[in-house]
């Protein structure tokens, strides 16, 4: 799976509405997870994201952690806008602050 999202993909995990992000997303992808996350609305949506994967280790055969990481679980009905402005917070270098819910 890292070396899938290392290339730039998005992991989508349905069965927990999880999204898993190491790259700023492309408007394409963009789109596909506002379907996501319009899909599971009702729902907590939960957004892990982080800079890239650290460097690839020989002995275990999978990337170290980033060394910026970042979680957050989103309250049901949490507007889109609000989701996409943290992931693109984060891969402009700054920090998230999710908002509330309904906070336009």
């Amino acid at each position: 799976m890292q070396g899938f999202m290392s290339e730039g993909n998005i992991r989508l995990i349905p069965e927990t509405q999880g999204l898993n992000i190491v790259a700023m997303p492309s408007q394409d992808q963009f789109n596909k997870l506002r379907e996501f996350i319009e899909t599971f609305k009702r729902k907590n949506i939960k957004v892990d994201l982080s800079d890239g994967f650290g460097d690839f280790n020989d002995g275990t055969g999978f990337y170290d952690e980033s060394k910026i990481r970042w979680s957050h679980t989103y309250d049901p009905y949490v507007s889109t806008s609000n989701v996409f402005d943290d992931i693109k917070t984060l891969f402009k270098g700054g920090t998230p602050r999710p908002r509330e819910k309904y906070d336009h």
